[in-house]
This record gives structure tokens, C-alpha cells and sequence, in this order.
């Protein structure tokens, strides 16, 4: 009886690549020749692809470099740590940046920083791109980022909390279950980065003009420290006024264009030595639109693609593949595909791929897509591989929230054969995760079929605003009687007495809600978690922003044309780092 060993090396090779992974090593404990065949690249590579997504190129045996260890690579991709968050520069996007400030460029929507945020000029179809650096290059920039922030609230507690007592109607704190100073840290820790700066600056005019309330910016310090102090108030103060006001002066901008922008600090990096060799394996995305914006976004795509450093030789030449990636068809094929509508017209066109899953949460909807085969006439650049659609996203308008509100954890309509896709199959879907066939149709439809799914009636949210607005009046009585004024003791550090009129009052009027009851802005409709099918890899990321919802009434900011605002994309998973010899594919 003839034995696997007994065919030929080719044959056995292709029997192995079918095997599981602790199968393979099974055979290869047998003998020296299945030993020797599960070590060969041709065996590893492939499953680096099926498995991890990861498309490697490798130099030849005899080459510098030499012959990479394909089982090794697999083995590092496999043990790799998990990451909430790999870190992608933000450096291009052709959808300009509000004013051509730095505190609303394109960087802060791939920071792992829930108060940071990308507010664009143009209102749809925006191109945003962020490539994978070196180890640390990006989280060294936030750290310093975050060390200066922690300043900014050191400094803010006491004078702050002058302010905040005013107006502070946190229910903790008056039920005694968290102190003054936390109450003040909890809400200073929800401003922005430029919502600090503008505070920090506003008391740093009351220090320089000598009033009292300035003066708590220097609390707790004495002497030498006192005047050490004031020194680096004054350079932290020149820092924010530089970042709140002055334009980004590393952009750089299209000739035809101006609202084709990218960061010439990012660029040269890109053809540097080592720039490759991260790779970013994902498995997870989280889209925030959290925050008071007048546009937030409303519809988007998250595509990855790889990208090879070694093929571009100057920032030029980088700048041209980025926006050959933009330009490319299937990023094209998704301008205006804002709905599930538009969505299933294009994939019965056969304009972008099938997708595999749909799947609705209380925040909105997503597709997942095919992983698609790589044809050299796909790539848009030498330099960047076909783009892949990993997941489409569309938050929920109020509207729709209310369908949807009670949804505990995300529900998969359907999952595996997309209908659209091949109308000639029967049609119908099939969820692997246990959830019962629903026919064709969005997500409303899913709604009126099963009214359970449905949110609690308009009347008894109403009457819940009604009665938290009683409880705000109240709370607010309680606290400023509770604060004593000017007694308070955020006021001992002060080198003089003051009185507490002399401080504005900040009052927070609690949660707004509109005519019919709902919360204004997005909250509740803010924040999607997507779980990726399979494992993608790539260090080019390119969020396309699709459209916006106007909220500009809500927050009376009124402009001429809507723009897209959003807080952060997040790509979840691990990093590998490729040895040298190694590249990603771009082909």
C-alpha cells in the first residue's frame, strides 16, 4: 500500500497545503523527506496568505538576504501579540482639513484617542490614508502628545474646579460617592486636546492681566517653584497658542488642489530602510463619530493594501501612489454608495465585490467583503497592491436609532451567499452564528417583520426628558449650596482672597434633547464595533468617507456646505515585522 511519502515531492506538497497546521507537523515528525517538505517556503507562504492575509515577496537563495524562513514567519505571525490599536500615520487626504488647522488633520482620526478628531473642507467621497511606520515612530509622537495633555490638567484641577462649581451636576458627586477633585478630573478629561489649550489660555490671560482666578494655574507651589513655574506656563502657553491658531506647516498640497494634502514629514519615511518591513494583521475596526460635530459621518469604507517602500525613491514618487490608490477603480467604484440601496445596486452590477456578512447594532450597519484574488491588472501603482474593501459602515439616523435602540450586542441578518452578487442563485442567506434566514430586504424591513427589535415608544422617552430635566434644575440648586463659594478650598492655594463672582460661571444644562425626545447629536449612535471574517493584512490603510449627516442646526453651525467630521477609525490585531530579504507584495 503506497504511503504519502511515496509520491512525488510536488504532489505530496499540494496534499500538505490542505492539512491543518498540527497535521503538517505530524507528518513532519515521520520521516526525514516529510521533514524536509514542510520546511520549504512554497509550503508557508501560501498559508501566510490564507491565514494572516500576509503577501509576501522573498529573495531568492544566493541573493542578499538569502531564502526567508517561511515556517518561521508563520510562527511569528501566530505568536504575535494582540493590539487594541495598530498605530497608521495619517498623512494624505484629498478631502482638505477644516481652516488647514493641525487639530483637525487627517492623523487624529487614525489615533487610538477617543478626543481627537478629523473634520475635512469637502463633504463627500474623502480619501483619508494612513501608512504603518516604523515600530514607535507614531506612538512616541503620541506619547509626548499625551505627557504634555497630562500638564494641561495638572494645572487645570484647581482653577477649573473654581469654574466647574458653579454649574457641576454630577450625581456621584452629590451622593457623596466621588470627591470634588474627581468630579472636576472626570469632566476635564472628556475636553479635547484643543479644548484644554483654549482653557489653558484663557486662565494664562487672567494670570498675565493679575486677577486671582489666573493665579490658581500656579496652586500649590511656593518660592523658586513658584517662579520655575510661571516660566514654563509661558512656553506652554506660546505651544498652545501655536497649535490652536497657526496653519499645519508640514502640509503640502496639489498643485490643482489644495484640498489634496499630505505631510511631508511621513513621506520621506516611506522609502527609508525598514519602512516595510511592519505589517499590520487585522481583525477588528471601531468606528467613533463621538463628540458634538455638526457633520458627523455618516457612511464610509475601510479598505487595506500593501504597500512596497522599495519601489519609490523620493517623497514625489510617494505621493503619486497614494494618489494612484485613491484613484484607483475600486475606490472610485464607492463614491456615493451612502445606503444598503445604493450598496446592493452596485454589487448586482458587479461594481465592487460581494460581500459575506451584514450585520446591524444599535449604532448602525455594516458589510463585510470578500477577500479578492490579486491580478497584476488590479494594482494601481508599482508601488501599492489592489486595494481590498475590508467592511462598508453606515451609522443610523435618528429615524432609524429608534428601530434599533434596544439592540444589546450586534445581530447578523445574513451571512455567507450574497444574493446581489449572482441573482441566478436562490435567494436566500444563512448565518453561521445561529441566527434564523431573513428573506431579502434592509434593515428596516427585518423591523416590521419582528417588532420586539423595535425601540420603546417615542412617549416614553419624552417622559424620560422631562424628568431628567426636573433632575438637572435640582441637582444644580444642590450642588452650588453644597460648594459653599468662596470658601471652597480649590481657593487656599490663591495668594489673595477673591470673591467668587469674579469667576464665570460654566453652567452644564445637562443632556438636550429635540422635539420628539432624542438626544441631540449622535449619541447612542456613535460608536461601531466590526468583527472581521478571517485575518487582513497590509500597512496602507484608506478610509473613504462617504457622506455626512447635518446636524448643523443642532449645534448652530451654520456653513455654506457640510464637511465630514469624525473622531477615529481603529484597526485592531497585530503587527508582524518582516526580516530582512522580506517585502509585502505589491502584485
Amino acid at each position: 500500500m503506497s504511503e504519502l511519502s511515496d509520491l512525488p515531492d510536488g504532489c505530496t506538497q499540494l496534499v500538505l497545503e490542505f492539512l491543518s497546521i498540527r497535521d503538517v507537523a505530524a507528518c513532519a515528525a515521520s520521516c526525514k523527506k516529510m521533514a524536509a517538505l514542510a520546511q520549504e517556503p512554497l509550503m508557508w507562504i501560501p498559508r501566510l496568505k490564507a491565514d494572516f492575509g500576509v503577501d509576501i515577496k522573498a529573495r531568492l537563495q544566493g541573493e542578499p538576504g538569502g531564502q526567508v524562513d517561511a515556517r518561521e514567519l508563520y510562527r511569528l505571525a501566530s505568536e504575535a501579540p494582540s493590539k487594541d490599536a495598530i498605530r497608521f500615520w495619517g498623512c494624505f487626504t484629498d478631502g482638505g482639513c477644516d481652516d488647514h488647522l493641525r487639530q483637525y488633520w487627517v492623523d487624529n482620526m487614525f489615533a487610538p484617542n477617543p478626543l481627537e478628531s478629523y473634520c475635512s473642507a469637502l463633504s463627500g467621497n474623502v480619501n483619508c490614508i494612513g501608512l504603518l511606520m516604523e515600530p514607535n515612530i507614531c506612538e512616541n509622537a503620541d506619547a509626548s502628545k499625551e505627557k504634555y495633555r497630562e500638564y494641561l490638567l495638572d494645572r487645570l484641577r484647581v482653577p477649573a474646579g473654581v469654574i466647574f462649581g458653579h454649574g457641576i451636576v454630577n450625581l456621584a458627586l452629590i451622593q457623596q460617592e466621588q470627591d470634588f477633585d474627581g468630579a472636576v478630573m472626570e469632566r476635564l478629561r472628556s475636553y479635547s486636546l484643543a479644548e484644554l489649550e483654549h482653557l489653558f489660555l484663557e486662565f494664562y490671560v487672567e494670570l498675565t492681566a493679575g486677577h486671582t482666578i489666573g493665579r490658581l494655574l500656579l496652586h500649590g507651589l511656593q518660592g523658586e517653584d513658584r517662579e520655575r513655574e510661571r516660566s514654563n506656563l509661558n512656553a506652554v502657553a506660546s505651544r498652545a497658542e501655536r497649535n490652536l491658531h497657526t496653519k499645519h506647516n508640514n502640509l503640502c498640497f496639489h498643485p490643482e488642489s489644495r484640498d489634496i494634502q499630505f505631510d511631508s514629514e511621513a513621506l520621506p519615511l516611506c522609502g527609508a530602510h525598514g519602512f516595510t518591513r511592519s505589517v499590520g494583521i487585522v481583525e477588528r475596526l471601531r468606528v467613533s463619530r463621538a463628540g458634538q460635530f455638526s457633520c458627523p459621518v455618516l457612511a464610509g469604507v475601510v479598505f487595506l493594501a500593501h504597500f512596497d517602500g522599495d519601489a519609490v525613491s523620493s517623497p514625489q514618487e510617494v505621493f503619486d501612489a497614494l494618489q494612484a490608490a485613491r484613484d484607483s477603480p475600486v475606490c472610485k467604484a464607492f463614491n456615493g454608495l451612502k445606503d444598503e440601496k445604493a450598496m446592493s445596486q452596485a454589487v448586482r452590477k458587479g461594481v465592487v465585490p460581494r460581500r459575506t456578512k451584514y450585520v446591524v447594532s444599535s449604532s448602525g450597519v455594516h458589510y463585510n467583503f470578500a477577500q479578492q484574488d490579486i491580478l497584476p491588472s488590479d494594482t494601481p501603482h508599482a508601488a501599492i497592491g489592489h486595494l481590498q474593501p475590508v467592511a462598508w459602515f453606515r451609522f443610523h439616523n435618528r429615524r432609524d436609532y429608534k428601530r434599533w435602540a434596544t439592540l444589546t450586542s450586534p445581530k447578523t441578518l445574513w451571512e455567507g451567499q450574497d444574493s446581489d452578487y449572482d441573482i441566478r442563485r436562490t435567494r436566500r442567506h444563512t448565518s453561521t452564528r445561529g441566527a434564523s434566514p431573513i428573506p431579502q430586504g434592509a434593515a428596516a424591513d427585518y423591523v416590521e417583520d419582528h417588532p420586539a427589535a423595535a425601540a420603546p415608544p417615542a412617549a416614553q422617552v419624552q417622559a424620560h426628558a422631562g424628568g431628567l430635566a426636573q433632575f438637572v434644575g435640582d441637582v444644580q440648586e444642590m450642588a452650588q449650596a453644597w460648594l459653599g463659594g468662596a470658601s471652597h478650598a480649590a481657593m487656599q492655594d490663591s495668594d489673595s482672597d477673591t470673591d467668587m463672582s469674579e469667576a464665570e460661571s460654566d453652567s452644564d444644562d445637562g443632556e438636550v434633547f429635540d422635539e420628539e425626545g432624542s438626544p441631540r447629536g449622535t449619541k447612542g449612535r456613535d460608536m461601531m464595533h466590526i468583527e472581521l471574517q478571517g485575518r487582513w493584512a497590509g500597512n496602507l490603510a484608506l478610509v473613504k468617507l462617504i457622506d455626512q449627516e447635518d446636524l448643523m442646526h443642532e449645534w448652530e453651525d451654520q456653513h455654506d456646505e457640510p464637511n465630514i467630521d469624525i473622531n477615529h477609525v481603529t484597526l485592531s490585531g497585530s503587527v508582524l515585522q518582516l526580516p530582512e530579504g522580506v517585502s509585502l507584495s505589491a502584485a
